[in-house]
């Protein structure tokens, strides 16, 4: 009669409502294997394995180094994701550390947001700080006090707004170029370029063939600079200080802004100063004074 009550396993769903398979810490649960539980308040969450939470999550600590799915919000005092982690609502957090890959369906709100792996967000992210060292695509905005993004792969926002914006390149614009230096055991050494591939975080270099040295176990120093770079795209940014690198987009509004290499621009509106780069385009640049009147300019860089 109970298998028939709850779908045929009466002895899963007691399990699911204690805590999950081989989850004994209801305030602590912790997925190391393959597991489902229920949601609810828990001082921390650790999925290490593949865990699946069906419901809200409120917890002090949550930490993702497996592949978890929250099937509802998220809330804690810190989230860390070096897994795959994907909310199916919003989540509101003091710190979010995120190293791996995490998909957010609804929105982001969060004291200080560190990303160095794939981020995305269906809708818009809050916080004091952004920080991002990797790629990300928000198709709302991406609002912060201090945005700080250092491109290792195409990044994409709706817009930005904050106080201090700051986007570069995490790759030299000087040179394309890698450097392999080969010592083999047998002695002797030799130098090739070589370009193309990946190395790491988007660094570039391929596959080359040494010429010279001996045949034998073979020790090689990788030396790169330049590579291939990220880019930004996005409709508006807006903030009082805007410093911008490989970044496209149709507005951007300042107090003091540089628009860097790699730039496309279509409209400045800056009300202090502006720097644009040999190697970067806007089509249109507007002072703005202080009484609220503009002055327009055309140019091209």
């Amino acid at each position: 009669m109970m298998n028939d009550l709850f779908g045929g396993n009466f002895n899963k769903f007691m399990k699911k409502a204690m805590g999950g398979e081989g989850v004994t810490d209801r305030k602590n649960p912790r997925i190391s294997g393959a597991g489902n539980i229920n949601g609810g308040r828990f001082d921390s969450l650790n999925i290490s394995g593949s865990g699946e939470v069906d419901g809200d999550v409120d917890a002090k600590d949550v930490e993702i180094s497996g592949a978890g799915t929250i099937n509802g919000d998220l809330k804690a005092g810190a989230i860390s994701c070096s897994g795959a982690l994907n909310v199916d609502g919003s989540v509101e957090a003091g710190a979010l550390d995120l190293s791996g890959s995490t998909a957010i369906k609804g929105e982001v709100q969060a004291d200080e947001v560190d990303n160095s792996g794939s981020f995305s967000v269906a809708g818009s992210v809050a916080a004091k700080k952004f920080k991002s060292r990797g790629a990300f695509d928000i198709e709302g905005t991406l609002a912060a006090d201090e945005i700080d993004i250092r491109l290792q792969g195409n990044s994409a926002a709706k817009e930005l707004k904050g106080e201090e914006i700051t986007v570069k390149s995490a790759i030299s614009h000087s040179s394309k170029s890698g450097k392999v230096i080969v010592t083999t055991s047998m002695g002797g050494s030799s130098t090739t370029v070589v370009t193309g591939g990946t190395l790491g975080n988007g660094g570039s270099i391929g596959i080359g063939v040494a010429e010279g040295g001996s045949t034998g176990s073979v020790k090689a120093k990788v030396v790169v600079s330049g590579g291939s770079k990220g880019h930004l795209k996005t409709k508006r940014i807006e903030g009082t200080t805007v410093e911008l690198e490989n970044t496209t987009a149709d507005l951007v509004k300042g107090g003091n802004v540089i628009i860097g290499c790699g730039c496309k621009i279509k409209t400045v509106e800056y009300s202090t100063s502006i720097k644009v780069h040999e190697k970067a385009t806007v089509d249109k640049q507007v002072k703005v004074a202080a009484s609220g009147q503009t002055k327009a300019k055309r140019k091209t860089a």
